[in-house]
């Protein structure tokens, strides 16, 4: 701490009395030495990109960050790869190709390469896809048919493998085995009753691709209100 004297004092000593200045405090010191290297930084980004700026049209020009396009063989590559991840139809793969081919008549050829293999079969595609809605998820067969018809795959081809795949099924028992799954330990007769979630029920089974009339069929077994379902649902529809 260092000193300074002050006014004269003009008292019984006459004496001038040293008065102590204090320091800037530490924290005020160590901010103003924050401010300083931050704008240190700014500048140096500054610097730094008025150097990279002019560069950057050039890179843009050559085609720096544009996704690499593929000549055949490392298309062919490409779709054992995708393939080894997960199953494909054909009109979803033929799109990815397309992206990333050099030549667009390579994605054809690799197409074929693959139908002749038997790595591609929307058949295939389409009843495996099913069973596995059907085993895994106990959905209805307008859901899987509106998610294969999503995935691409011909309305022939999905209307025939989902027939086939829930030919043995009926839908009764798989509703109930839906709803039991979904109201675990509720007692449904009682839940039911509130006429909302009797709606929210019945929205839940369309959803899940089951019919109209499978729905109010189950659903009248716990609530005499469920005829008024599928009314309810037409006016929502015209609205």
């Amino acid at each position: 701490m260092s000193w300074r004297v002050s006014s004269p004092d003009f008292g019984a000593n006459r004496m001038p009395i040293p008065t102590p200045i204090p320091k800037p405090r530490k924290k005020y010191a160590n901010l103003l030495l924050s401010s300083t290297a931050v704008f240190l930084s700014v500048s140096s980004v500054l610097r730094l990109s008025l150097k990279i700026a002019p560069n950057a049209s050039a890179m843009a020009a050559e085609g720096f960050g544009k996704p690499r396009k593929l000549d055949a063989e490392a298309l062919w590559e490409n779709a054992l790869r995708l393939l080894g991840s997960r199953a494909f139809s054909v009109a979803e793969l033929r799109e990815k190709l397309r992206k990333k081919a050099a030549d667009p008549a390579d994605v054809a050829r690799i197409i074929d390469r693959l139908k002749s293999y038997g790595y591609l079969d929307d058949r295939a595609y389409a009843e495996n896809y099913a069973g596995a809605r059907l085993e895994a998820r106990g959905h209805g067969k307008l859901r899987v048919l509106r998610e294969l018809r999503g995935r691409r795959v011909a309305a022939g081809v999905a209307r025939a493998a989902v027939e086939k795949v829930y030919g043995g099924t009926d839908e009764t028992e798989l509703i109930e085995a839906y709803l039991r799954r979904k109201y675990r330990n509720v007692p449904l007769a009682e839940h039911l009753g509130d006429p909302r979630r009797l709606a929210a029920a019945y929205r839940k089974l369309r959803y899940a691709g089951f019919s109209a009339a499978g729905a109010i069929r189950v659903l009248e077994r716990y609530s005499p209100d469920a005829g008024a379902l599928e009314a309810a649902e037409e006016d929502e529809e015209r609205d």
